[in-house]
């Protein structure tokens, strides 16, 4: 499986993003291996009308299967939703601490 963790920071020892849109990175894992690809922000400066859908559509265009955070706009909820991409919220903890206990099961997917 393949997830999109937001991250303070590019490694993941870094604390998960609070908020989606405005984590500085994206960085994109493979659970099976725990290896990952960094991806800074590209929408990171936009504010606005319509950035959430497009923060969403670059999580998609990246090929995740579930998506990992503090919490997700609504309209970027919506979108990865209607593309078939699980959403994972909690509060805050070390990136591959919180993975792990996805892994684990001890994390749900939101509606």
């Amino acid at each position: 499986m393949k997830l999109g963790v937001m991250s303070t920071g590019p490694t993941l020892e870094h604390y998960l993003g609070a908020q989606a849109r405005r984590s500085g990175y994206l960085l994109i894992v493979d659970l099976d291996t725990m290896q990952y690809l960094t991806v800074q922000n590209p929408i990171l400066a936009l504010h606005g009308h319509g950035a959430g859908t497009l923060f969403a559509r670059v999580l998609v265009q990246n090929s995740v299967d579930a998506v990992l955070a503090g919490s997700f706009e609504p309209a970027i909820h919506q979108t990865l939703r209607k593309n078939g991409v699980k959403v994972f919220c909690h509060e805050r903890g070390i990136a591959y601490k919180v993975i792990e206990k996805l892994k684990q099961s001890y994390l749900s997917a939101i509606s």
